[in-house]
């Protein structure tokens, strides 16, 4: 299957990446940082994205913020969605 090929600035190795990847103790910002470092060593988006466990549009949109906002910037980013507590619908009355 041929695409479109992968045009990225990179602006680290694919050592740096992958070290960032070995050294960073929260798993969803380490899988990130595995993607990216293996999107530099040449791997493609699907091939990528089972290895590391997560769909084709989560490694598309990392490397989007990568482009965007660079790494340290994607260290910080949060997972979206309403995080308050559901308040149950019954009562014990």
């Amino acid at each position: 299957m041929s695409g479109r090929k992968l045009i990225v600035g990179w602006k680290h190795t694919a050592e740096q990446l992958y070290a960032r990847y070995k050294n960073e103790p929260n798993t969803q910002f380490a899988r990130c940082f595995q993607a990216l470092a293996l999107l530099r060593r040449s791997k493609t988006r699907q091939e990528t994205a089972p290895i590391v466990g997560v769909c084709r549009r989560a490694v598309q949109k990392w490397l989007a913020w990568y482009r965007t906002d660079g790494l340290d910037a994607l260290a910080h980013r949060r997972r979206g969605g309403n995080r308050k507590p559901v308040r149950p619908l019954l009562t014990p009355d």
